[in-house]
């Protein structure tokens, strides 16, 4: 997986086992932290950085929904980071990063077989230290303007938050909400506006459980404990009293 700066043709790759949402989400921290916010963010319409549109069946041309569909995980993350996402139409629209992969599909594996590569770990330093060594001053340029397009990352950026999986769940009125078959019970102390207004984020990562957020404002983060969930007793109903087997049937007729 790699990202190419348009003005200057500096990279930045890593190995993944797959190009999944969470890959994707930690190239872009990469990027962020090393280089700061890019203005835009150039990729293909993969189901990765947009949700397809819903169209009738029987009618091919007419939205089945009206409005704008909810944002994926990354696409969440670029607007919360006021980054532009741009979708590319075809393959030669992306050419730099394209020309890259072509690069690395030839040279990047001829490397790693000359030097026996066998483990991720040894791919990683071979692509960090060789091929992206020899990129860095054989294929970069110099942009046109000195000025630096990407942005400082500010102190409402919370990339542990942002770069994170996200789900809104319901707040009840005794401030305890379900998650994955769980029910959790939020801290009196941790209740801010968006718990007063019934909403919660959740962030499901291993780096941080819970936030909330009302709107796009992003409030303090809410301790929540799992609760212990009521057990569903069934009422007891009394029973009708069995017959007398010993007492014989009435027969009208």
């Amino acid at each position: 997986m790699a990202m190419i700066d348009d003005a200057t043709s500096r990279v930045g790759a890593r190995w993944v086992e797959s190009d999944s949402t969470g890959a994707n989400l930690g190239m872009l921290e990469w990027w962020l932290r090393r280089s700061g916010r890019p203005q835009s963010f150039y990729t293909d319409k993969a189901s990765l950085f947009r949700t397809a549109e819903k169209r009738r069946r029987d009618e091919p041309g007419v939205e089945k929904d009206a409005g704008e569909p909810p944002p994926t995980q990354i696409g969440r993350a670029l607007r919360e980071l006021n980054i532009t996402w741009i979708g590319a139409h075809s393959p030669q629209a992306k050419g730099r990063i394209e020309r890259f992969f072509q690069t690395a599909e030839d040279r990047l594996v001829k490397g790693l077989q000359a030097e026996g590569v066998k483990t991720l770990e040894q791919a990683h330093t071979y692509l960090e230290q060789e091929f992206l060594g020899w990129w860095e001053p054989t294929r970069t340029v110099k942009p046109a303007s000195s000025d630096d397009a990407h942005r400082p990352l500010d102190q409402e950026h919370d990339l542990t938050a942002i770069l994170s999986h996200v789900e809104t769940r319901q707040v009840k009125n005794h401030y305890t909400l379900e998650f994955e078959r769980r029910l959790y019970a939020i801290e009196r102390t941790d209740i801010g506006r968006a718990c007063e207004a019934r909403r919660c984020r959740s962030r499901n990562d291993e780096r941080a459980a819970w936030r909330s957020a009302l709107g796009s404002a992003t409030c303090a983060t809410a301790s929540v404990t799992e609760a212990n969930r009521p057990s569903r007793r069934r009422r007891s109903v009394p029973l009708a009293p069995a017959r007398d087997p010993t007492r014989a049937a009435r027969v009208t007729g």
